[in-house]
């Protein structure tokens, strides 16, 4: 019993990656794939109104985006190497989709700053605060 439960878990999760991984690709320069809000970029007044809570889930999320990005990005780049001489209209078109996820993981990696020193502003002003 706890084997066929693990095994539907597991391709749950599978399958919800491979959702994001596709939505990813589909629409990579938009950085939207519909349910995570990780992807837009989080403004420093906007975290003074968030839990603490909010903004670790939201810093793991960005993680977890800037990992698959960059899983996508190595894809791509060994995409380009196979069809630079093959096919030239292909390689022109994976190129433009590398430079807009390029663009796009350093967004995700400003949010990530952004993320971890707001964090860690609030864990000083913790530690001040007691004394």
């Amino acid at each position: 019993m706890n084997q066929i439960n693990l095994c539907i878990l597991i391709s749950g999760v599978s399958s919800i990656c491979k959702r994001n991984l596709h939505e990813l690709r589909k629409h990579p320069s938009s950085g939207q794939s519909g349910k995570s809000s990780s992807k837009k970029h989080i403004s420093e007044q906007d975290l003074h109104s968030k839990s603490d809570r909010h903004l670790n889930i939201q810093l793991l999320k960005t993680d977890e985006e800037l990992k698959n990005v960059e899983k996508e990005l190595k894809r791509l780049k060994e995409s380009l190497a196979r069809n630079q001489t093959r096919d030239h209209g292909a390689a022109i078109k994976i190129q433009a989709k590398i430079t807009s996820l390029e663009d796009y993981k350093r967004k995700l990696e400003s949010s990530e700053q952004t993320l971890s020193r707001h964090r860690q502003r609030r864990t000083d002003h913790k530690k001040l605060t007691i004394f």
